[in-house]
Formats: C-alpha cells, sequence, structure tokens
C-alpha cells in the first residue's frame, strides 16, 4: 500500500479533525471513519463524506482510494438510528467500545478511527486485520498492534505518540475531543507550507 508523507498525512488529519469538530458540535458521531469515506476534489479540497447520507456536493469529487490518496473537511451531516448491542462501522478501523455496542459510541470512538487512520497513512498497513475474528477483537481490545516506528523508522516520535493516545483501547485514556488533537496537528504543520502541499493533491487528482 501507498505510505504518504507525513507533513501530507497530518494535513488530511487536520481537514479530518476539522471536520469532525463540526459534526461533533452537533452531537454527531461519524462512526465509520475510514479511508473510503474520505473525498477530494479537483481543486485539492478535502471532504469528510457518509454521516448516514450521501455527500451532495455539486463539484466532483474522486474517492481518496482510486488516487491513493486519503485526505477531508466538513460536510452535510445527519444523525441515524443504531439498536443497541448492534455493531456499525468498518472492523479494521472501530474502537473496541464500538465493536461491543455501536449505539453507546461519542466522539472519542471517532478519534481512535482518525488515529488508525493515519497509523495506515505513515506506515501503509494497518494496525489489525479487517475481521472480527476472536483474536482480532482480543488484539484490538488490548492495543496490541506493531508499533508504526518499527515498520517506518523515519516517523517521527511526534507522530508515533500522537497515533498512540488517539488509539488507546480505554476512551478514558484517549484524547476526550478533537481540539487538542487539532492543536498538535496544527503545531506540527507550522514547519510546512500547507498551500503546497494542497496545490500537489490538486494536481495529482487532474493528472488522474
Amino acid at each position: 500500500q501507498t505510505v504518504l508523507p507525513p507533513q501530507l498525512a497530518m494535513l488530511v488529519l487536520q481537514d479530518a479533525c476539522i471536520g469532525l469538530k463540526n459534526a461533533h458540535a452537533k452531537g454527531v458521531v461519524h462512526r465509520d471513519i475510514k479511508p473510503g469515506n474520505i473525498l477530494m476534489s479537483k481543486r485539492g479540497e478535502i471532504k469528510l463524506a457518509d454521516f448516514g447520507i450521501a455527500s451532495d456536493e455539486k463539484e466532483s469529487e474522486v474517492p481518496a482510494a482510486a488516487s491513493n490518496k486519503t485526505i477531508v473537511s466538513n460536510t452535510t451531516v445527519s444523525g441515524s438510528i443504531t439498536m443497541a448491542g448492534s455493531t456499525l462501522g468498518t472492523p479494521a478501523y472501530m474502537s473496541p467500545e464500538q465493536l461491543t455496542d455501536s449505539s453507546t459510541v461519542d466522539a472519542r470512538a471517532d478519534i481512535y478511527s482518525l488515529g488508525v487512520m493515519l497509523y495506515e497513512m505513515v506506515t501503509g498497513t494497518k494496525p489489525y486485520a479487517g475481521d472480527m475474528a476472536p483474536a482480532t477483537v482480543a488484539k484490538i481490545k488490548k492495543g496490541d498492534y506493531i508499533p508504526p516506528r518499527k515498520i517506518n523508522k523515519s516517523i517521527s516520535p511526534e507522530i508515533a505518540s500522537l497515533i498512540s493516545k488517539m488509539m488507546r483501547p480505554n476512551p478514558a485514556k484517549r484524547f476526550q475531543s478533537i481540539e487538542p488533537v487539532i492543536a498538535r496537528v496544527r503545531k506540527y504543520l507550522k514547519r510546512y507550507d500547507a498551500h503546497a502541499i494542497r496545490v500537489s493533491l490538486a494536481q495529482s487528482v487532474i493528472s488522474q
């Protein structure tokens, strides 16, 4: 799989967080954060899609997976109904508590899923298998995954630490809201030209 440059991955994370901040402020939990729900337009605009409804953006958008990129921002959101005790989401990106009962999860479940996505962007692999096998579920609940720096030594301790806190199996030990994640990401991105990164994304979409 594709490994994204860290500054690009962090720009993606920043935009995803901003989209989720808007949703969480309305009391909406996405519950299915994954690359397939990340879209980007030909202008390098990033969209976080599928809050139970399809995006109605008029501008042509390309699934990030189709361009080997993974990107995001805010879109129209709506609530959805989930039966108690049911599981909703994509196993490889779901938090431990979401595996048990999707109806009771809060914003911290989305933060966990974003951590999984960041892990995948900088390592080129998922921390866990995409199935509901007992062995996989047990690993997710224990937080038993290969540290990202063991897969890609070029990953900075700063990013590895961010992933670790976002993916804590106990939600009480994760970031409690999206704001501190945004603060860390923005601090990291200050050393880069975000506009130039976005322009390169637009050029990548157009070229395809």
